[in-house]
This record gives structure tokens, sequence and C-alpha cells, in this order.
């Protein structure tokens, strides 16, 4: 083709794309103003969902304490003051369009938790100066306003609770790289005791990490706490060598204080924090959970409820302590270094309304122990787990028999073979109301006798029917491998074939190791 022809082509082509790039450009600008109109005027199914439903939603988006303790990336850019951070509920909520803004600012129980992180060295935070006025707020390293500004932040926050009862998770933890935290974080407890002081009457729970030192400025004031239900505290020294004096939690008064939890932490601890290290009104305690080393809690805590405690003692002496009765414990959760401290704890006890009796340790529960504090007491128990590893029977079988007529709920830890055959086995005594057996760490298991004692407790008319049965193996059992017919069958069936059928009878079961499931049917 000619050259002129070929330009004169060329001419052609440019002018039909440019006419081509005015039509796609005419398109885009209507698919703009359809998409706009559509955004307008369109009701997006999940809009549609009545308030109430929304609210019930969203109230199980919120971050549980647990949650927060490990990570406060909780505040946002609700505020340009506070600069950028991750939102997590409520203000990721409050953020995605104007109608969810609008339920989630008009639902007071999505505010009631606020979590504060602080960072600061122990002189800092003895301080009450006014200095922490211009004191640093650190939002991921972006942004330091002044100290008014996170005051405004918290009055917000707190006043679209309105008049709910108040959830507090603070955290004081020294400045430096380990802490891997992005929320805000200030440098002087001056402004946080102002904030539980103007917030007093609202506190219901609270939930402190912090040293001895700091734990003592906080806790240790002249504020009453009306509404306080619920403490835990985690604390940790703040030396080597420094062992605090017990502190004080709220002596000016906290009427409806009932439950103390003194939690570990994951931070360094030089020094065990045990219930000695606090003083509080034992008689207010309805539940109480951590490690003690003293009887003081059970002495003088004749209200409990229940208590989960790791137990201590030293070189503690105990040779004149008094036998402590508590009329209303219901529960008992007890782990220990040895078997010598658990076998003192319950010789010292009476428990006349125990319920429930759950022992751990690095060694086997002495069944002894066990069975002079059930013969003592005679408590209606309906809930039991030790460890055994014993191969002799016959101390255990007292335990059993003493309960037998109560019993729901059994767990055993490590028993060897024998001990189990003789569990299982037809000839045993048995534990007519047991509905729910778990067997933990238990070698050397027989599937048939086992298989056949779970059969017995599925169809007896004599006995309650075993609901739940829990079997955690060591990794590495073949639970399959053998074949095996059940007195009236015929038929060979492996384990997992028999527990399908008790699985129709109604049984929930669960058979496994602590990674693996190999049988799971039903709810366990």
């Amino acid at each position: 083709m000619p050259t002129a022809n070929l330009r004169t082509r060329l001419v052609e082509l440019e002018a039909a794309i440019v006419e081509q790039k005015g039509v796609l450009a005419a398109l885009e600008r209507d698919k703009i103003a359809v998409q706009q109109e559509l955004d307008d005027t369109a009701t997006f199914p999940i809009l549609t969902l009545p308030v109430e439903i929304t609210t019930e939603i969203f109230t199980w988006c919120l971050p549980t304490i647990q949650e927060l303790r490990r990570d406060h990336r909780l505040f946002g850019s609700e505020d340009e003051e506070l600069g950028p951070g991750t939102l997590q509920a409520p203000l990721s909520l409050a953020s995605c369009c104007r109608a969810w803004r609008a339920i989630a600012l008009a639902t007071p129980h999505l505010w009631t938790t606020f979590p504060l992180f602080l960072e600061a060295d122990s002189g800092d935070l003895d301080s009450d100066s006014d200095e922490s006025d211009v004191g640093d707020l650190d939002v991921d390293g972006t942004a330091k306003p002044k100290r008014e500004h996170l005051t405004k932040f918290i009055d917000r926050w707190l006043g679209r609770a309105a008049q709910r009862p108040l959830t507090f998770v603070f955290s004081i933890a020294a400045p430096g790289p380990q802490h891997n935290y992005r929320g805000p974080a200030c440098t002087s407890l001056h402004h946080v005791k102002d904030l539980m002081k103007r917030y007093a009457l609202q506190l219901e729970h609270f939930d402190l990490t912090a040293s001895f030192r700091n734990a003592y400025s906080l806790v240790n004031s002249e504020v009453k706490f009306p509404l306080l239900q619920r403490v835990v505290l985690a604390g940790f020294p703040d030396d080597e060598y420094y062992i605090p004096d017990p502190i004080d939690l709220f002596p000016t008064g906290a009427p409806q204080f009932r439950e103390l939890f003194l939690r570990d932490t994951d931070m360094i601890q030089v020094y065990p924090i045990a219930l000695s290290c606090y003083y509080f009104p034992f008689d207010q305690l309805t539940r109480f959970e951590g490690r003690i080393d003293e009887l003081l809690l059970f002495g003088r805590g004749s209200n409990l409820i229940e208590v989960k405690c790791y137990f201590d003692p030293g070189e503690a002496d105990f040779e004149d302590s008094e036998k402590i009765t508590l009329l209303n414990l219901r529960s008992l959760t007890l782990s220990s270094p040895d078997s010598d401290a658990t076998s003192f704890l319950l010789g010292q006890l009476t428990l006349p309304a125990l319920l429930s009796l759950h022992l751990s340790g690095a060694d086997p529960t002495d069944p002894i122990s066990i069975g002079s504090l059930l013969k003592r007491s005679n408590p209606p128990l309906r809930s039991l787990s030790v460890r055994v590893d014993h191969d002799q029977f016959d101390p255990w079988d007292h335990c059993f028999a003493a309960v037998g007529p109560t019993l729901e709920t059994l767990e055993i830890h490590s028993a060897s073979s024998s001990f189990m055959n003789h569990v299982l086995s037809s000839s045993h005594p048995a534990l007519p109301q047991l509905k729910s057996l778990t067997l933990l760490d238990c070698p050397g298991v027989n599937y048939e006798n086992l298989t056949a004692f779970l059969y017995r407790r599925s169809t007896s008319s004599a006995l309650a029917k075993l609901q739940y049965f829990r079997l955690i193996h060591s990794p590495g059992t073949l639970v399959d491998e053998n074949l095996f017919h059940i007195h009236g069958d015929d038929v060979n069936r492996t384990v997992s074939d028999h527990a399908h059928e008790l699985g129709r009878h109604g049984m929930n079961i669960h058979i496994g190791s602590k990674t693996k499931t190999l049988i799971s049917i039903g709810s366990t």
C-alpha cells in the first residue's frame, strides 16, 4: 500500500480510538452515577435487620478481657489527635456506616469496658505531680499529644456507656521494645487515679496488671466503690529483692466485692505472688482463684462458694493449725507441688456442701486423704477429678463407694491398666448416677472391656445412662487395630464401629490425643 494511503489509514484509526475513548468515558460516568444512585436508594439486607438483632450481633463482636490483656490495639482514627491505629469493636462498628454508627452509639453496653496501657518506670508512676499534664500519649509511635486529649477521649467513650456498670482493664509495664503495644500510653498514675475516682460509682469489674508499688498506688485509695464486685490482679515485684508488704485492697469500702482472681503474668517473676501479698475483707468473698501459701483464705472466708487455687506452703509451719469447716463451699479445684501439700490441706477442711472436687498436681492424689475428707464431710459430691497413678484399687474403691449415690461426673488421670480394669469391671460396684466419664493419659486401656462397660451404661435400666465419654490417650495409639464383639453380638467390630453404635443410643463420645481427634460422636 502506498505511503500516502498508510498515513491516511493511521489518521482514521487514531480518530476512531479517540471516539471510542469518549464513548468509554461516557459509560464510566454513567456507571458512577448509577452506582451513586444505587448507594443512595438501595437497602442492603444487613441493614434491614431489626435494631435489636444488630445490637445483639455487635455485643458478640467485642474483644474478650483476655484479648484486651494481650493486644491493646483498640483505639484508632476516630479521633485525629490519637493518630492512626487498628480499630477493634466497638470503634470498628461505629466507623462502618452511618446506620451502624447510630446503633453503636445508642448501645451503652458496647462502651462499658475500657482498656488502658501505661508505659512508665516506677519513678514516674509513684509521682502525683501535675507535670504529667504534658505527658506523652504514644499511639503507634506517630503522635504524642497532651494528656487532656486522652482525657477527652476516655470521657467521650465512657459517656456513651451512660450509667451502666463499667469494667476497667489496666496494664502497667516498664517501657521497652519487649512490649508490642499500639494504643494510648501515658507516664503518670495521677491521671489514672483521677479516672478511677471520677467513675468509682460505676466501676463493677477491675482488671489490673502492675508491679506492687504501682498497684498499691491505685487500689490503696480513699475512694469508695459501691458497685465493685470482681477484681483481677496480676502483680509482679518491682525488683529481685523487693518483697512487698500486703496491699490493702480498697480499704475505704467495696461492699459488693465478691470475686478475687490472682492471675499469673507472662512477665519474668523473680518472686511468686500469692494471696498473702494482699489484704481484703475475706468474709465478703464468694469466689477466689490464685496462688495461696497459707490457710488464711479458708480460715476467714466463711462465705466462699468456689475456690481454684495452687497451694504451695513452702516451709511454713502449720503444726498448730485449727480444723476449718466451710458450710458454703461447693467447688474446690486444688493443685499443689506435691501430694503432701494436698493431703495436708484436705486434712484441715470439712466441706459438707461440696459438689465438685478437682485435684491435680505433679504427684498422684492420696486416696486416704480424700476418703477421710468425704467421710468427715459427707457431701453430696457430684463431680470428682483425680490423678491416681496407682495399681492398687482398694483405697480408691472406698472413695468411690462414699460418693457413689450422688456422683455424676468422674475424671481420672494417669490410671494404670489394672486400675482401669477394676473401674470397668462388671463386678465392680456401680456408680448408679454416673453420667460423664473422662479418662486422661491412661496407658494400656483394654478397649474390649471399655466398650462392654459403655454398652452396659447405655442400656441398663438400673443405672443412669452414661451421656458423655471422653478418652485422651498418648499420641500414636491405634484404637482400631483389633476387632472384637460384645456379648450378644456375633459380629466383630472396630472401636469406631462400636462408638457409632453407642452414639445411636444417645451417647456422646470423644476419643483421641491432646492434638488429634480420632473419634468424635455427638457433642462432647
